[in-house]
């Protein structure tokens, strides 16, 4: 028998599997201010803070979804609090839309040419609304804005290869180049820099959902 309940995204985690057929799927669980788990596979990930309606099927204490409806995302939530330059407890990780910017995704960054630096990491500068940037610097996130197209962004990371999926949610085996003004849905995960706690909140590429490609192209047209 089936419930349905209404719930506070508090986290959302994912996690990729192999099936016996040797294809690949996508396990989400969505963790919500009731204290539940809800698990999914290949669903479309949640932003943390979004207001979800879930029909979901309790099998021996497992809550698997069975559809599940945003109602109210971050972006479109009223601010109802006071805001004050305290930080914000901040969760194990957010989902936030962006542009892409300077993205090494398919390969990790090395040295090419004169580049005197090269981290050997899979990171990308994200380009992010006002809104986005307000909340994740009260999680503490290092938010930039340098004067130019980008505006506010910030730069995720990570040392494995993050997931990447189609604007369906699919996983694509075969990475595209990803070249500057791709728009995507992020999945980050927030980490302290350092081992004390008073390291600064840094973010972890987790999930990169592809809404709008925009291949890199290294071929210069030269004038006739």
């Amino acid at each position: 028998m089936a419930d349905k309940t209404t719930i506070t995204v508090k986290d959302v985690k994912t996690v990729t599997k192999q099936n016996i057929n040797g294809g690949q799927y996508t396990q989400t669980t969505i963790i919500g201010d009731d204290g539940k788990s809800y698990n999914g596979l290949n669903i479309e990930l949640p932003e943390i803070g979004s207001t979800l309606e879930i029909t979901y099927q309790d099998v021996r204490g497992f809550n698997s979804i069975i559809s599940l409806k945003e109602v109210t995302t971050m972006a479109t939530k009223k601010q109802t609090t006071t805001a004050t330059t305290s930080e914000t407890t901040a969760p194990a990780s957010v989902t936030f839309k962006g542009t892409l910017y300077y993205a090494y995704i398919k390969e990790p960054e090395k040295k090419i040419g004169n580049k005197k630096y090269a981290s050997g990491k899979y990171l990308a500068e994200i380009a992010i609304s006002d809104n986005t940037a307000q909340q994740l610097e009260g999680f503490g996130i290092d938010v930039k804005n340098v004067g130019d197209e980008k505006g506010n962004f910030v730069r995720a990371r990570s040392s494995t290869q993050p997931v990447v999926q189609d604007e369906n949610g699919n996983r694509l085996d075969n990475i595209p180049l990803i070249g500057n003004g791709t728009t995507a849905k992020v999945t980050c995960g927030i980490y302290k820099n350092g081992a004390s706690q008073g390291g600064e909140n840094c973010l972890g590429l987790n999930t990169i959902k592809i809404l709008e490609l925009v291949e890199f192209n290294n071929t210069l047209e030269l004038d006739e």
